[in-house]
């Protein structure tokens, strides 16, 4: 594996390709978190949390401000305008935290309603078996007191999905380079294993992709995690995950620490599952182009699967499953023939089970595809000739002495 981890670093294209990857991503990511890109920044609402005033009272005198005609095109008003969204943002981040334990008894009071007067069908339905399983779910979440502390750097950090996208060039180029340049280059063709031979080949250049896109995993998220602690300092992550703003409904008792490493594990198998599906695609073709082809159509088509009304197709596909921390954002269930099954265990279990599938259909194409020389014209015996190492040898001892 070594090996072929070499001939993938040493390579000064895919080298400056990484290279870049990293900066590019810490410069979106550190312009994403300062509000560069628009809207507010979370720095902004940090410093409303540190404020020695009353916000409620602050966003009332605001409005006021904002509403009295008298005061437009004056200092204060535009002052008003610029503090007023900050002032809501910080207030409703912290309203949720509050007010959590209301928020989780309406939702179960909500759904033993609903039970009650039979609007979901019968008992045995679908809809009924759902509720009572969050029901279950929300009260063994009893005792839970949040954090009313500000939590921004963890939003940031699970909402961020470019870095996402830049983590597949990580799953691209190895695979590209290892499986379909080799082979298109004629370097199979060269050597000319026997299946067993192709068999451990396969196994060394699976672990170098492999090797690879975790290691480009760590260094981007962690980077990411790096650049928010340096701007708004370190936080409580033994706090529970209700802390945080937008996971108010989550059903299960973590906290944050557990989110963290919940969320990047399965934003790890998420792109391991990536790597396999490019690696297959680049074990069926010698040619580049087509590859990249292939896995851009695959892309279009999990998209379109996105969209789809259809709870399993929607949830269970690559593209939608880029998005770990919606798991994690409430209670969700699918229809398994009539029983409800908790989404977050059902994709890791598909992410699970899709990784090494991928894995053994690429290994079975790899091993049984026909071995040729490079891709051109000229027909396949002579390719083969051409490739033969003995007669590159008596070629050279007769005609190149001197």
């Amino acid at each position: 594996m070594r090996f072929e981890l070499k001939k993938v670093l040493f390579d000064r294209r895919i080298l400056a390709l990484f290279l870049a990857t990293l900066l590019v991503n810490a410069i979106l990511f550190y312009q994403y978190a300062s509000g560069d890109l628009g809207g507010l920044s979370m720095k902004e609402i940090q410093d409303q949390y540190q404020r020695e005033i009353d916000l409620e009272e602050r966003e009332k005198v605001l409005m006021e401000l904002i509403t009295d005609p008298e005061k437009h095109n004056t200092p204060a008003f535009e002052a008003a305008l610029d503090e007023y969204p900050k002032v809501s943002a910080a207030l409703e981040r912290i309203s949720e935290a509050e007010s959590y334990n209301e928020i989780r008894t309406n939702l179960i009071s909500q759904s033993r309603a609903k039970i009650l007067l039979g609007i979901m069908g019968d008992e045995e339905s679908f809809a009924v078996r759902t509720l009572r399983q969050s029901i279950e779910d929300y009260e063994l979440l009893e005792g839970i007191c949040p954090d009313v502390s500000f939590f921004g750097s963890i939003e940031l950090l699970t909402t961020w999905h470019p870095t996402d996208m830049l983590l597949l060039v990580f799953a691209l180029l190895p695979a590209l380079h290892l499986f379909t340049y080799e082979r298109g280059a004629g370097l199979q063709a060269l050597t000319h294993p026997k299946q067993l031979g192709r068999y451990h080949l396969f196994v060394r250049k699976y672990s170098a992709c492999l090797v690879l896109t975790i290691c480009g995993a760590i260094v981007l998220y962690g980077s990411n995690y790096l650049i928010v602690r340096q701007m708004f300092g370190p936080i409580s992550l033994t706090s529970p995950v209700q802390s945080v703003y937008g996971y108010s409904a989550c059903s299960e008792k973590i906290n944050i620490l557990h989110l963290l490493l919940l969320v990047f594990g399965q934003k790890l198998l998420w792109i391991m599952a990536c790597m396999s599906i490019i690696v297959l695609g680049s074990v069926c073709s010698g040619n580049v182009a087509l590859v990249v082809g292939l896995v851009a159509g695959g892309a279009l088509i999990s998209c379109a699967m996105s969209q789809s009304n259809l709870l399993w197709i929607r949830w269970l596909n690559i593209v939608r499953l880029a998005a770990g921390e919606e798991l994690f954002q409430g209670a969700f269930y699918l229809n398994f023939f009539g029983y409800p099954l908790k989404r977050l265990y059902v994709c890791i279990f598909f992410l699970a089970i899709l990784t090494p599938l991928a894995c053994f259909l690429a290994s079975i194409i790899y091993c049984h595809k026909p071995v040729t020389g490079r891709s051109s014209g000229t027909p396949t015996r002579f390719r083969v000739l051409h490739t033969n190492l003995m007669l590159q040898e008596t070629e050279k001892s007769l005609f190149l002495w001197h």
